[in-house]
């Protein structure tokens, strides 16, 4: 195995060596295809180490000064995130293999780039060092970066960029500072950490875990430091934001969950923070979500929602592990992994899907979209399945993850003190909002892309050069049946995150109780045998009830899938059989009145900013929602033509920081008043920063 995984990494280190040996525009698609490649044998590395659920070693070497060899391992929790963004990396290979030349982000630069990132990506995921760890986040964050600055002859581009890799720095500098409070010494390996902290009081581990929390959430969209997260996806291309929002995005959430794995001693306020937090950005996200019109902005806010119930599902792990009781505690981390499956598959397929309607109309606007489900059934399809994902409908695996989460939050009042309770139950109420307010977006953004009638849409074409290639069709048709899968049928990647998350705090094994076997056992399981319970007991899964603990509800995704076409078969023959067949001869069709609904035109269906103005009004002072009406034409009294203007104040992205930046700006201004180009000052300037540090080493 180990030998396998430094192949992978030196086959990924060729990649720029083949795009440069294959110079030529129209062989591209090999470079991708060895790339996908080596990426499709790191989610076999990965899915078999996570499904033993134990350590690979890959040997070590000696580090820099005192901080300690560098020892590299495969952890479960490394190798399913491997597998995961293995994965995303491969389908996106195969998507951007066929892509036109002149899109961008589709040439072998950028191929090899994402090779290289992914190089420090697998270098940070088997580091048992700090400082490799670190490495390889620095080479990850640059390669975001890279992806962000795709078409960096843009202002717009540029800017957001900038603001990226500020926010990045930032919270790599937060990294730095947990890793060397965590250990005072200088013994950098994660063991060592994990040895010296057990010792610490558990305010001390509380600091360095919001430390980084800080410096991985940035990478995440954690709130509040998601201001980068919508600017940086609406700059990035489609496909690349597959990698970059289905991926690495996950990659913060690794490194809050490898500081979680060496910190025993949490506190129940920090769960109670963490789910306080996560409820808000829950509902906030939503709440954008809904009234962006952006593609792009739209999927960036779901995943600052989708991140939010991640939180959740990590405080309340905390919490419950603070209170001993190990076993809500696996139920909740196991929600938390799957929440993070499920969002990363389906968030991805939902940027490849858009890329294919972008590359086609050239539109990211979904006021400006609609009525392209004729021209694109197969994408339509895909699409449908990655929104049904992202809003949490049953049976999708998103709602498998979140009324996991919700289940959990139910089960507060088992030792929380009254406080604690009345902070989490709200959070549950403010969450409940926000995933209905998810589905509200997602209904919204599917219909207004794909139903109704073309506003207009003349460009968009289904020419020959523009269809999809095989290849792309291929991936699109692998990412979509995963996703689907995975909420249908739950019980093999719950065994598999179960088996995982038994390494990490509590180490409890949660899968025999969340999935009752009623095959083995069917006595001890009547009541879910009488639900149907023991249909299909041929399947290799030992059962398909998903239960969080014993007394509360249970669903069954497949079983409800079954209903659910039951119900769709039921209504297409009902529709047949009332289907009459009409007598030309003895029928006479004419034109009835109907209202003028026959001369509507596509300008007169609703649009998807008319669609959320109903939020937009009810949370105005939430989110400062104006509306400015001008006359164009005739008067106030009597307009003959307006203009309606709407403007939402952006907060979630920067608003919230202006103030702190002006007054950081307000006493940078007066630092750089030492530069009045005058030597006397320099020199005064200098001696009294000298006589000040004398001071202060005689004090000290």
């Amino acid at each position: 195995m180990a030998d396998f995984f430094w192949w992978s990494l030196i086959g990924l280190l060729l990649v720029p060596l083949l795009a440069i040996l294959l110079r030529k525009k129209e062989r591209k698609a090999y470079v991708w295809y060895f790339l996908g490649l080596m990426l499709l044998l790191q989610v076999i590395i990965g899915v078999e180490v996570a499904w033993q659920g134990s350590w690979v070693s890959l040997g070590s070497m000696n580090g820099w000064l005192e901080f300690g060899r560098w020892g590299f391992a495969i952890s479960p929790l490394a190798g399913w995130m491997l597998a995961l963004i293995g994965l995303i990396g491969f389908i996106t290979s195969l998507y951007a293999a066929r892509l036109n030349d002149g899109l961008s982000g589709s040439g072998m630069l950028m191929a090899s780039l994402i090779a290289v990132q992914y190089l420090f990506t697998s270098l940070l995921l088997v580091s048992q060092n700090a400082i490799p760890f670190l490495i390889g986040w620095e080479g990850m964050s640059l390669g975001a970066y890279a992806y962000i600055l795709t078409d960096h002859q843009s202002r717009k581009t540029r800017h957001a960029a900038f603001i990226t890799l500020t926010v990045s720095e930032l919270g790599f500098l937060a990294l730095i500072l947990a890793f060397i409070i965590a250990s005072p010494s200088g013994a950098l390996n994660i063991s060592h950490i994990q040895q010296v902290l057990a010792n610490d009081p558990s305010w001390y581990q509380d600091i360095i875990f919001l430390l980084g929390l800080f410096g991985f959430g940035v990478k995440s969209g954690v709130l509040p430091v998601q201001l980068w997260m919508p600017r940086a996806y609406q700059v990035t291309p489609f496909h690349l934001n597959a990698i970059l929002g289905g991926g690495l995005l996950n990659m913060g959430l690794f490194g809050v969950l490898l500081f979680y794995s060496v910190m025993e001693k949490l506190s129940s306020g920090l769960g109670v923070f963490l789910v306080v937090i996560g409820a808000i950005a829950v509902f906030i996200g939503a709440l954008y979500a809904l009234i962006e019109s952006k593609i792009r902005m739209i999927l960036a806010f779901s995943s600052i929602e989708n991140v939010g119930f991640m939180v959740i599902s990590l405080g309340l792990a905390i919490l419950f592990e603070a209170h001993h009781l190990p076993y809500f505690a696996g139920v909740a981390m196991v929600a938390m992994m799957f929440q993070l499956t499920s969002h990363a598959l389906a968030k991805s397929l939902a940027f490849l899907t858009s890329s294919e309607v972008y590359r086609r109309s050239g539109i990211d606007d979904i006021d400006q979209l609609g009525g392209l489900l004729p021209q694109a059934k197969g994408l339509s399809l895909a699409f449908a399945v990655a929104c049904l994902s992202l809003a949490a409908v049953a049976p999708f695996s998103g709602f498998s993850a979140e009324w996991l989460t919700l289940q959990s939050m139910l089960q507060v009042y088992r030792g929380l003190s009254p406080i604690g309770e009345f902070f989490v139950v709200l959070s549950g109420i403010l969450a409940a909002l926000g995933a209905a307010m998810s589905l509200s977006s997602f209904l919204r953004l599917f219909s207004h892309l794909f139903t109704g009638k073309s506003r207009g849409l003349d460009s968009y074409v289904e020419r020959r050069a523009y269809r999809l290639r095989p290849s792309g069709v291929l991936g699109l048709t692998i990412l979509s049946v995963v996703v689907a899968l995975i909420g249908f049928y739950p019980t093999p990647i719950l065994q598999l995150v179960a088996t995982m998350i038994s390494t990490l705090p509590p180490h409890s094994s949660v899968f025999g109780l969340m999935v009752p076997n009623v095959f083995i056992d069917p006595a001890a399981n009547q009541t879910l045998l009488s639900l149907g319970g023991g249909w299909f007991s041929f399947l290799p899964a030992p059962g398909l009830v998903v239960q969080p603990a014993s007394g509360v509800s249970s669903i069954a995704p497949t079983y409800l899938l079954w209903w659910f076409a039951f119900f769709m078969l039921i209504g297409f023959l009902a529709s047949r059989l009332m289907r009459k067949k009409s007598n030309p001869l003895s029928t006479r069709h004419v034109l009835s009145w109907n209202g003028g609904k026959s001369l509507r035109s596509p300008a007169h269906q609703y649009t998807a900013t008319a669609f959320s103005n109903p939020h937009r009004m009810f949370f105005a002072t939430l989110i400062h929602f104006q509306v400015k009406r001008t006359v164009i034409e005739g008067t106030e009294l009597a307009p003959a033509a307006i203009r309606v203007e709407t403007t939402v104040t952006p907060w979630l992205q920067s608003a919230i920081y202006a103030k702190p930046i002006r007054m950081v700006r307000t006493w940078l201004s007066r630092i750089t008043r030492l530069q009045h180009g005058r030597l006397w000052g320099y020199v005064f300037t200098a001696l009294f920063f000298i006589i000040l540090l004398l001071l202060t080493t005689l004090i000290l």
